[in-house]
């Protein structure tokens, strides 16, 4: 590259215009936002660059010099294509990068989306996520507004899953009833063991472990009573912890809480049909792109 154009600066050539135009640095100044003195130092810069005056001033205002007036038309058409092939930059990008709408339920989107985002940063691919509740998520897949979602489900034959295309397991675990330290159960129980105990669920109505958690419940002969409802996994093990309530909970969070909670919580096996919870990818439309984010969630989530 020849060093002369190593130091040409695209502001010093608006610069140029803009007093060209406008008869006088000040106005120049005031049309692109700048202060006099940046002006000053673009002009100064650009004049450097060729070597010779570009403007004059006189008591009728600043005008080109006769180099000036030659190079002016050149120099619009630079800044003119300097437009054209940034625009041009910005339109391609917006029409290479292909949305994929991605939704998750909140417990498994703060480990699997971080990782996913990071693995297609920069890429063409331009992911949009939204965390909810697996009954809003179902909602959103069937309504056509996500392209695939990780939800959770009570199993194969649970009704609430969404009409999709393809589904994906990604973890399976078994449910346990989670009591205070204090209570009399020690071993795999009915949940009619705990029919006198308040219970706590979840904090909405559509939640399908929750519905299979009721159904046996009542297969069991009881209605619990429910005392508290949270998706707070955290704040229900301190109630339990203190002794207020019951729950069933995934296997994975009653490890959790009873490592967390110094022996005041304590996991029981359920007696019975297992009761699980799966996390499945329900994918809805299936283009290349969309498979190509469905397969790296199914690797995050096998790693």
């Amino acid at each position: 590259m020849n060093p002369d154009l190593a130091a040409l600066d695209l502001r010093g050539l608006r610069a140029f215009v803009a007093v060209a135009e406008h008869g006088s640095v000040s106005t120049a100044a005031t049309a692109l936002g700048w202060s006099h003195p940046t002006v000053d130092h673009h002009l100064r810069g650009l004049e450097r660059l060729i070597s010779a005056p570009l403007l004059e001033r006189s008591p009728r205002g600043t005008q080109p010099t006769e180099l000036g007036e030659l190079l002016l038309p050149r120099i619009r058409q630079v800044l003119a294509l300097a437009q054209e092939t940034v625009s041009a930059a910005h339109e391609w990008v917006r029409h290479r990068r292909q949305r994929v709408r991605i939704g998750a339920y909140p417990t498994a989107g703060t480990v699997l989306i971080p990782p996913l985002l990071e693995r297609f940063a920069g890429s063409d691919i331009d992911l949009a996520v939204t965390l909810d509740e697996t009954g809003a998520l179902v909602e959103q897949l069937d309504g056509g507004m996500l392209d695939l979602a990780v939800i959770f489900t009570a199993g194969p034959d649970d009704d609430t899953l969404p009409r999709t295309r393809e589904r994906f397991l990604l973890n399976s675990e078994p449910m346990r009833l989670l009591v205070p330290h204090t209570h009399p159960v020690h071993e795999a129980t009915a949940l009619r063991a705990c029919a006198d105990d308040r219970w706590a669920f979840g904090a909405g109505d559509r939640d399908p472990v929750d519905a299979s958690v009721l159904r046996r419940c009542h297969d069991e002969g009881f209605e619990p009573v429910i005392g508290m409802r949270s998706d707070d996994y955290p704040a229900t093990i301190d109630m339990i912890a203190a002794g207020l309530f019951v729950a069933v909970v995934p296997e994975s969070v009653a490890q959790r809480a009873d490592a967390g909670r110094d022996g005041r919580v304590r996991a029981v096996p359920i007696a019975g049909a297992p009761l699980r919870r799966d996390t499945v990818l329900a994918v809805e439309r299936a283009d290349a792109v969309v498979n190509e984010v469905a397969a790296a969630l199914r690797e995050i989530a096998a790693a």
